[in-house]
């Protein structure tokens, strides 16, 4: 009995650490220089509004096809994650959880066929946690004593 307890007790937990971690959803799509989100993309806004926890963040990331000037691409980033950000308010999400970033003509490193910019026009849809995960050297430790 004894002997089992002492043993028990020289194993290290592993310990765990705060740590951010970001889980992609999914994208929504839009057509050339719109900013409606289109009903059949619905269902992936709505995924990511039935996983966001109080203390969690949604990470909006607004892209643009490289067509047109800067300025206009850079409004019409924001109106397409405004625009995602209303569906996910009307969903219940509190808009101060949500954080916008901005990728205007981002990624393309030439003008494209029109057929082949599509996938640029888009905001992706990211949940940011706090979590506690076991570190690297808490795993490493309970290796060796295991």
């Amino acid at each position: 009995g004894n002997l089992c307890f002492a043993a028990m007790a020289t194993r290290i937990p592993p310990r765990a650490v705060p740590a951010r971690v970001r889980e992609p959803i999914g994208s929504v799509y839009f057509a050339s220089a719109a900013s409606r989100v289109d009903p059949a993309a619905l269902p992936i806004v709505a995924a990511a509004a039935g996983r966001v926890a109080r203390a969690d963040r949604v990470v909006l990331t607004a892209y643009t096809d490289p067509y047109g000037t800067q300025d206009e691409n850079r409004r019409l980033a924001e109106r397409r994650a405004e625009s995602v950000t209303a569906v996910l308010a009307d969903r219940g999400v509190d808009r101060a959880q949500v954080v916008v970033l901005s990728r205007p003509q981002c990624c393309a490193r030439q003008p494209l066929p029109e057929r082949d910019a599509a996938p640029y026009r888009r905001v992706d849809i990211e949940i940011l946690t706090h979590r506690l995960v076991r570190s690297e050297a808490s795993r490493d430790d309970s290796q060796q004593h295991s």
